[in-house]
């Protein structure tokens, strides 16, 4: 056994750089992050999208450009967490997916929110969608991955290399200051609310569309 460890790890190693070198850098605006290489962009209606697919991934980078949020007022942490609740709400019912959970976190100073979302295709194809949503600056980060229901170890190793490659600048900070607004009528919630249903307008057209193209695939190559 103690002969093999050195094989093992030298493996694992290796495996982790071959990775590496299959994964772009990427620096725009704030947000540092790694995609697969033979990504697409697009750059319109005031959002960019990085994006990738193959047959057993999608993977998307959305950032929303200036302007788009001048009527979002965010004054306190539970504003953001309202905000972020509204937009995983209204992305999740534009395109039709079931939230199957959804909680914010710390990295570093920042509060994200992750979700899971369960995509179910007309034909019961089942896909999950992992993101993670960040607003910072007056944008709004999306960062998202799709999978199928049964994925390989390589998919979920790809997933969690992604997530873990997000990056901001350590003097980022956010000011928690409580607020009173109720929750559902609060101007938070409903505009973070419609900012993720117009998300999911250009998505249904774009990369989350290219899933018809996955399934397509898969069933061919069976």
């Amino acid at each position: 056994m103690k002969n093999k460890l050195p094989l093992l790890l030298l493996l694992i190693s290796l495996l982790a750089q071959s990775q590496q070198k299959d994964w772009q850098n990427i620096i725009d605006y704030d947000l540092k992050f790694k995609i697969p290489k033979g990504y697409k962009v697009v750059d319109t209606f005031g959002l960019k999208i990085y994006s990738y697919v193959d047959d057993s991934k999608i993977v998307s980078v959305n950032i929303s450009e200036d302007g788009i949020h001048s009527d979002i007022e965010l004054e306190s942490k539970s504003d953001l967490l309202k905000h972020y609740k509204g937009f995983i709400k209204g992305y999740a019912s534009k395109m039709n997916y079931e939230i199957l959970d959804s909680e914010n976190f710390q990295n570093k100073k920042l509060t994200f929110q992750k979700s899971r979302l369960k995509v179910i295709y007309d034909d019961g194809f089942i896909n999950y969608l992992d993101l993670h949503l960040l607003f910072l600056n007056d944008k709004t980060y999306l960062i998202s991955f799709q999978y199928p229901e049964d994925p390989e170890e390589e998919v979920l190793e790809a997933k969690e290399y992604l997530f873990n490659s997000l990056s901001f600048s350590d003097s980022h900070t956010l000011k928690n200051q409580f607020s009173d607004i109720a929750e559902e009528n609060s101007t938070a919630y409903k505009l973070g609310e419609a900012m993720g249903a117009w998300l999911a307008k250009f998505t249904i057209f774009g990369i989350i569309g290219i899933a018809i193209y996955l399934v397509t695939k898969r069933r061919k190559k069976k």
